[in-house]
């Protein structure tokens, strides 16, 4: 496949009248509220080939946040939060309210950990200015910077603090959304602080009013994956409706139009599944089955690790799951990866994926016990998964497929057919690091992954076919080169 063709994702698309639109909508007031409703490491450095050193890079320590550490109130308030979580997802509607209650308490808690931020950083500007005065002797310097350093500590704690408790209101959006269509939100700037933000009375009374009708809603802010709009409406029986909260005047109108294009983007993609961009056009696939993973198998395995020790399991053939305490010796940890030696695998950091908000299920709802997630967050328990790739090569080939790993940052894998000589991109398929992170992300079984990659390339070599025998219109090519 050359690299000007189309570009197709994995999701549940929109086959028929099966299912509707995100829509969108503008609020001014609340009144007028309708009752319709640690950065991961890149890819190639986790690829071991045999002939490189085997555990330099297996782990990465994590050392345990400052908040689980210091305040064991927090450790309790995280494992409760977790534990109402659960009995949403348990029952969604009839235990609706508690998604309110939870988003209450995400708020005075994200709020409170801003205002710590914002006065440590305060702080740290002065003790920067008065490091600038001159004749200071050296004890004296050394003070300031110690002082320094233990504020920028604490505004770090705060910053994991918050990435915990959004992870949570994560976990509302996911249990009322379809993962594959909140992918496609996740991939805009961060807001920043709740606090001091403009409209955010407007945004909690509107939150709150919708579930006074009965419905239930996610304030985007608290959420790492909803970054368009203000709101989000979930509804029983109609399709969920985006809201972007003015307050006043409105505000700045060039910046709302903006936005709305940008929603409406987004829910045209979700309605006809297609989407014309710069390069090409996108178009989503139906997945060959439902998501499969091994959420349970994990949880378990981590409810079963004896403090200082460390378990692996291979859960499925070619894919081992390696648990370790956090007070697990180095000694321990070498012993285990001698069991790969001269084998060609590749390392997920899992523990690292905290830290990537690209859309994936959160972690506080694959890890279905609340004492494994508090763990989990608090870094005493450290997750790898090892993958054998011979095996991938090997169920690949068996699929007439032709499959290798590149050292690139946007795309990982590729497959072609064998048929086709390896110099030529001819029925090459590229597959991003984004379905193969959901591995470690959301612990997807290895064999729906390669199923997955395997419906997806044929897929696309189909569509790719039919555009060579029915080229787009003239319109269509002026919409992707902007003429």
């Amino acid at each position: 496949m050359s690299d000007t063709g189309p570009l197709l994702t994995l999701g549940q698309p929109n086959v028929g009248a099966r299912r509707e639109s995100y829509s969108s909508g503008v609020v001014r007031a609340v009144w007028t509220v309708a009752p319709a409703f640690a950065v991961a490491a890149r890819p190639q450095d986790l690829v071991r080939r045999p002939d490189e050193p085997l555990w330099s890079s297996v782990r990465t320590p994590e050392t345990p946040l400052g908040w689980i550490e210091v305040q064991s109130s927090r450790r309790r308030a995280l494992r409760a939060i977790i534990v109402k979580l659960h009995r949403l997802q348990n029952d969604v509607w009839g235990e609706k309210y508690l998604a309110l209650e939870i988003q209450e308490e995400l708020l005075c808690r994200i709020t409170r950990a801003e205002r710590v931020i914002q006065s440590k950083r305060a702080q740290v500007k002065q003790l920067k200015n008065e490091l600038k005065a001159r004749n200071h002797d050296r004890q004296k310097v050394l003070v300031i910077r110690s002082a320094m350093a233990d504020q920028e500590k604490i505004v770090l704690s705060e910053k994991g603090w918050i990435v915990t408790l959004k992870s949570i209101g994560d976990g509302i959006a996911f249990i009322y959304a379809d993962r594959f269509d909140l992918k496609n939100f996740a991939f805009h700037p961060a807001p920043g602080f709740i606090t001091g933000k403009r409209g955010a009375r407007l945004e909690r009374s509107i939150l709150r009013h919708t579930f006074h009708l009965g419905l239930v809603a996610v304030l985007h802010d608290l959420t790492h994956t909803l970054r368009h709009a203000d709101l989000t409406v979930f509804h029983p029986n109609r399709p969920p409706m985006m809201i972007e909260a003015k307050s006043g005047r409105g505000g700045n109108f060039a910046r709302l139009q903006r936005q709305m294009e940008a929603m409406t983007k987004i829910s045209d993609y979700l309605r006809t599944d297609e989407l014309i961009e710069e390069h090409g056009i996108r178009r989503r696939v139906e997945a060959h089955n439902d998501i499969v993973d091994h959420g349970s198998k994990v949880t378990r395995l981590a409810a079963s690790l004896e403090p200082g020790s460390s378990i692996i399991e291979e859960v499925e053939p070619g894919l081992h799951y390696w648990l370790t305490d956090w007070y697990c010796p180095n000694s321990s940890i070498e012993s285990t990866m001698r069991e790969f030696t001269g084998r060609r695998i590749m390392f997920f950091q899992v523990n690292q994926m905290k830290q990537v908000h690209q859309g994936y299920l959160p972690f506080v709802l694959t890890l279905v016990d609340a004492d494994v997630a508090t763990r989990f967050y608090a870094g005493e328990l450290f997750i790898t998964i090892i993958l054998d790739l011979d095996l991938v090569t090997e169920i690949m080939r068996k699929n007439g497929l032709d499959f290798s790993v590149i050292e690139d940052s946007a795309t990982f894998w590729t497959v072609r057919p064998l048929e086709k000589p390896g110099a030529t991109n001819e029925g090459l398929s590229y597959i991003p690091y984004h379905p193969i992170g959901r591995i470690a992300a959301e612990f997807v079984t290895l064999d729906w992954l390669l199923k997955s990659i395997i419906h997806l390339h044929r897929s696309t070599t189909q569509l790719y076919d039919d555009i060579k025998a029915s080229p787009p219109s003239i319109d269509v090519m002026r919409k992707i080169f902007g003429l």
